[in-house]
């Protein structure tokens, strides 16, 4: 989900706080549904719930709605090895 700050004054810090789920997850804060877009499928591909891409292709954004590879039960899922190597990038000195 990729927000423009601009169309979100609305969304403030008490609003957050005190409207329910269904308020902020249908985007009722909005002033208009036409202001919700749409993002290209890999930018919020569902592992485990999506076939891999094709021809080695990587998803712009992985998610891990299930499980990841961080839990003993989804070792070995689809882009494991992806996430390894950014954990190691993130987690070195260099």
């Amino acid at each position: 989900m990729l927000f423009n700050n601009a169309k979100c004054a609305s969304l403030t810090p008490e609003v957050v706080q005190h409207e329910d789920g269904l308020f902020l997850h249908q985007f009722k804060w909005l002033e208009s549904e036409d202001l919700i877009g749409e993002i290209p499928h890999t930018w919020n591909f569902l592992v485990g719930e999506e076939e891999k891409l094709a021809n080695g292709k990587l998803p712009d954004l992985i998610h891990y709605t299930l499980g990841g590879p961080y839990f003993e039960d989804y070792k070995g899922c689809d882009y494991e090895e992806v996430w390894g190597k950014y954990k190691t990038e993130m987690t070195s000195a260099g």
